[in-house]
């Protein structure tokens, strides 16, 4: 699996911690069983992450994997993120 970027934007005006859910579909073989995952900021700096693998491929690597988060965009911004295997 290569690094895959994520963004969440603001769209309602307020500039507050909030907490972001979202699934990410992954590629046969992209992730194996014992794959950890990882989340950085846009400095690099990790990001407290919670992951749970909800679908396997057969070879027993990740299919969708859901990823759990808190962030904190300026009104009407956006933060960047990567997400990485370790």
């Amino acid at each position: 699996m290569n690094d895959l970027r994520l963004t969440v934007r603001d769209t309602a005006g307020l500039r507050k911690l909030r907490p972001v859910t979202g699934g990410v579909p992954l590629a046969e073989g992209a992730a194996p069983d014992s794959t950890v995952f990882a989340l950085r900021d846009e400095e690099g700096k990790p990001v407290p992450l919670q992951t749970s693998v909800r679908a396997r491929w057969e070879d027993g690597s990740a299919r969708w994997v859901l990823l759990d988060f808190q962030a904190d965009p300026t009104a009407d911004g956006e933060e960047r993120y990567t997400l990485v295997r370790v």
